[in-house]
């Protein structure tokens, strides 16, 4: 009825600068938000708050049925947010929302994302030959990522798959002296078992007993010693 009485479709709201297209996309109203586009309305409009389009308020709630509609009505697929720098593959990693990833990567996304949070949602970028030594602008690669929130499943599958477990960050920190500094004890049973140096020094020549020590970590200081950590470094 509005858009008979000629009403503006590319409405902003005066708080976040979205368009009627963007707020029935982001409430999962697949049928308005096909009204609208068949009406003309922009699928490129974006919010003032943080650069967020159609497609990526679709990817970051996991509507995979909007995400596909939009995606056939020539959304960007490589449209990057401006508030985070960052796609819709990588935003849909971020959420965990696997479908969407799925659809994204047979739709042609960029594969090399570097934010990878979930592990069911990395096996399908894995297997599409995704960059997994890519890093971030701190030289952060993903396996350093997973070691530093203590996700030793994702650090095991990142191993498997020929992640360099000895790769340093920008500030010279190892995998391992990452994983021992943090406390995380399963991480740095995985590291040991894959072969991880015990005794690599950092740019300030630390090794991961010391930084375990000096955190009072003390399960993950025994485990390296057990695992033949030199004590007089």
């Amino acid at each position: 009825m509005l858009l008979e009485q000629d009403a503006d479709i590319e409405e902003q709201d005066s708080e976040l600068g979205g368009t009627p297209l963007l707020w029935a996309v982001e409430g999962g109203h697949e049928v308005v938000a096909k009204l609208l586009v068949s009406n003309d309305a922009d699928i490129h409009a974006r919010d003032d708050e943080m650069g967020m389009n159609s497609l990526l308020s679709a990817v970051a709630r996991g509507h995979l049925a909007i995400v596909a509609f939009l995606l056939d009505n020539g959304a960007d697929i490589e449209y990057i947010c401006t508030e985070f720098g960052i796609t819709p593959l990588c935003w849909a990693v971020w959420y965990g929302h696997l479908e969407v990833v799925r659809l994204l990567l047979e739709r042609g996304a960029n594969v090399n994302a570097r934010k990878i949070q979930q592990m069911e949602v990395m096996k399908p970028l894995i297997q599409r030959n995704c960059n997994i030594h890519s890093q971030d602008n701190q030289h952060r690669a993903p396996l350093l990522l997973a070691t530093a929130v203590g996700h030793s499943n994702k650090v095991q599958l990142l191993l498997e798959q020929g992640a360099n477990k000895e790769s340093l960050d920008e500030n010279g920190w190892t995998i391992l002296l990452v994983a021992a500094g943090n406390g995380c004890l399963e991480t740095t049973k995985v590291l040991l078992a894959n072969g991880a140096n015990e005794d690599a020094k950092d740019a300030n020549i630390r090794t991961p007993l010391i930084c375990a020590s000096r955190f009072g970590c003390i399960d993950i200081a025994k485990l390296l010693i057990e695992n033949g950590a030199d004590i007089n470094c």
